[in-house]
């Protein structure tokens, strides 16, 4: 017996409904438009993280003798490894959320019970991969604004 089975779908006193059906095709419609368009986005960043290099340089020609630049400059790498880390992580939330949208549009059309439950896990592992990196970014704003504070803290320009 499927859990997709319209008439006789019982567990633990729940039961799938043609109403819940249509819910899970509509919300896969809309799980597979935020993926692709997460998965464009990501494509995109990761060409203009390959252009950043060149930008910056083109900048600094055209800058002159900015302070800013001479301090961004020697940080470009790590910050190209972060951007690149942080699309590596965005490409596997999308991923279970284009995993999700694909099984469970699967499991309603075809009443594949193994392929809700997939549906289901990956949903899972999508949120739970986003809120690992959403408490990953707390820390690290946390982190960053405590460095900025102290280098505010210690710096002598006097104010005012």
């Amino acid at each position: 017996m499927s859990i997709l089975d319209e008439n006789a779908a019982q567990h633990n006193g729940l039961s799938v409904t043609g109403e819940m059906k249509r819910s899970w095709m509509s919300i896969s419609k809309w799980a597979m438009f935020f993926a692709i368009i997460g998965f464009i986005y990501i494509g995109l960043s990761l060409l203009m993280i390959g252009s950043m290099g060149t930008m910056l340089q083109m900048i600094m020609a055209m800058g002159g003798d900015n302070p800013v630049f001479s301090v961004i400059a020697p940080m470009m790498s790590y910050i190209t490894i972060i951007s690149v880390l942080m699309m590596a992580v965005m490409f596997f939330i999308n991923f279970y959320h284009f995993r999700f949208a694909s099984q469970i549009q699967r499991a309603v059309n075809f009443t594949d019970q193994t392929s809700f439950e997939k549906s289901w896990l990956n949903l899972r592992n999508h949120f739970r991969l986003y809120g690992i990196t959403v408490c990953a970014l707390i820390v690290f704003y946390v982190i960053l604004i405590v460095v900025i504070g102290s280098m505010m803290a210690s710096s002598t320009v006097p104010i005012g």
